[in-house]
């Protein structure tokens, strides 16, 4: 039995030793793959998204990009990993960058916010020249 993950949904499942080399398709997303033994890959998990995948040994300590958010991951076997040293792990987190479809709502939201005072002001304005006469 082989295990298989996605790379495009993430999704781990077994898959009989006889398919590996074939095109197969995932069972949760539709997407098809390659079978590969993931003897000799590492697992990465992306700290943006949590997707799970693995990558060939010999990206090993390379930067990568997840499958499923483009977030950047560094590729690191858990030999070169100590557990206890967070310090310095190539895996040390970089500031998220906001996406476009946040930076749209955010514009948006403002938009609106900005759109509520003119007509708070306005009819402020309306009431005071009416209570005026």
């Amino acid at each position: 039995m082989i295990g298989f993950s996605c790379t495009n949904c993430g999704h781990t499942f077994g898959v009989q030793d006889e398919y590996e080399g074939q095109r197969i398709k995932c069972p949760k997303c539709d997407c098809v793959g390659i079978v590969v033994d993931d003897s000799g890959r590492i697992k990465i998990i992306c700290q943006n998204c949590g997707n799970e995948n693995s990558v060939p040994e010999n990206l090993d300590g390379r930067e990568i990009k997840c499958p499923k958010c483009n977030n950047i991951v560094v590729a690191a076997s858990v030999e070169k990993e100590p557990a206890d040293n967070t310090n310095d792990t190539p895996q040390e987190k970089k500031p998220k960058t906001p996406k476009e479809s946040e930076i749209s709502e955010r514009s948006l939201i403002i938009i609106i916010c900005i759109i509520a005072a003119v007509i708070v002001a306005g009819l402020i304005i309306i009431v005071a020249i009416r209570s005026g006469n």
